[in-house]
């Protein structure tokens, strides 16, 4: 949806990330609403284990969001490179889950927490990145938006068809977004406890061929197989 350069600001001589949303992606109206509701969240939060949004404007009709510049590597990298050490493996659980905790405390919903999203410069201060499709929670602990835009059968048909317009990223998402039920923190707690599974064990819990295979694995009533 966006387009990143590295950019410098000249006024205070820093390096920053520069994200402004992408030429294909401008002409859609949610995928503008997407990004400047990213750029709202993401400014409101003040943690050290969030990114840091220093500014965000518009030029010549285009929205642009610029962060602080992380100089390292993704979670998703590391993870690929070679399996974790156990102590280093808590130690990225434990500062997801303060991410997590804050952006919950202050009403939001990250709905695509992954180890894409999740950033380790070399100063070794993990960040969460990518509120793209947060949003926030209202009074009963549900997300104000609803998890899908699809009024389509929850239920695989014939085909293995699930509902379009799902958010999220399957192998993470919660049986509650399969279902196009609304989100609510314990989607984003399930994500994390995805997250944290494949951090301790180099994979992740769910394993499918198709991701029809996976949605149906995630909605039965079986757990996942244990460590």
């Amino acid at each position: 949806m966006s387009d990143v350069y590295l950019a410098r600001d000249v006024r205070l001589g820093r390096r920053v990330a520069l994200k402004v949303i992408g030429r294909q992606s401008f002409s859609s109206p949610a995928a503008v609403e997407s990004f400047l509701r990213e750029a709202e969240l993401t400014a409101s939060f003040n943690h050290r284990h969030i990114v840091t949004v220093y500014a965000a404007g518009e030029l010549q009709g285009s929205p642009y969001l610029a962060l602080e510049f992380l100089d390292g590597e993704t979670l998703r990298q590391r993870l690929e490179r070679e399996a974790l050490p156990r102590t280093e493996a808590l130690h990225h659980a434990l500062a997801i889950s303060e991410a997590l905790a804050e952006a919950h405390s202050r009403g939001v919903l990250h709905l695509d927490l992954k180890a894409e999203n999740v950033m380790i410069p070399w100063d070794g201060r993990l960040r969460v990145l990518d509120f793209g499709v947060a949003c926030r929670i209202s009074d009963d602990q549900q997300a104000i938006e609803p998890a899908s835009v699809s009024s389509a059968t929850a239920n695989p048909g014939p085909m293995g068809t699930f509902p379009s317009g799902l958010r999220g990223t399957p192998s993470y998402m919660a049986p509650e977004l399969w279902l196009a039920e609304p989100a609510t923190s314990a989607s984003d707690v399930w994500a994390l406890g995805t997250l944290i599974y494949e951090l301790v064990s180099g994979r992740r819990p769910f394993r499918a061929r198709s991701i029809w295979e996976l949605g149906r694995q995630v909605i039965a009533a079986e757990h996942a197989p244990l460590l």
